[in-house]
């Protein structure tokens, strides 16, 4: 069976519970419960999980994104985009 895995940036987006994570400076770490499989997570993606709060839209985040590294958003959203794509391929996001 094939998922659809399309998104609409004015989806709002959280962890799913079986998904804990450790934020540092430099990245994450993020503890699958399901598969009980650790995951490093650059600083990059630490920042846009640290903004997965339930109540920011894709379009938000990308905005808080662009805006904490200094980019302009046109240049971050495919790369945003993307991530968010894998991280509900994974099972680690879903729509609140």
């Amino acid at each position: 069976m094939s998922m659809d895995f399309n998104m609409s940036e004015k989806e709002v987006y959280c962890l799913n519970d079986h998904i804990l994570c450790a934020f540092f400076e430099e990245g994450a770490v993020a503890f699958n419960l399901k598969d009980r499989a650790s995951y490093e997570l650059n600083r990059t993606g630490a920042e846009i999980i640290s903004l997965l709060n339930g109540k920011r839209d894709i379009k938000d985040v990308i905005h808080d994104f662009a805006d904490l590294f200094e980019y302009p958003e046109d240049l971050v959203k495919d790369d945003v985009m993307n991530f968010f794509k894998n991280l509900k391929e994974q099972d680690w996001i879903h729509v609140k």
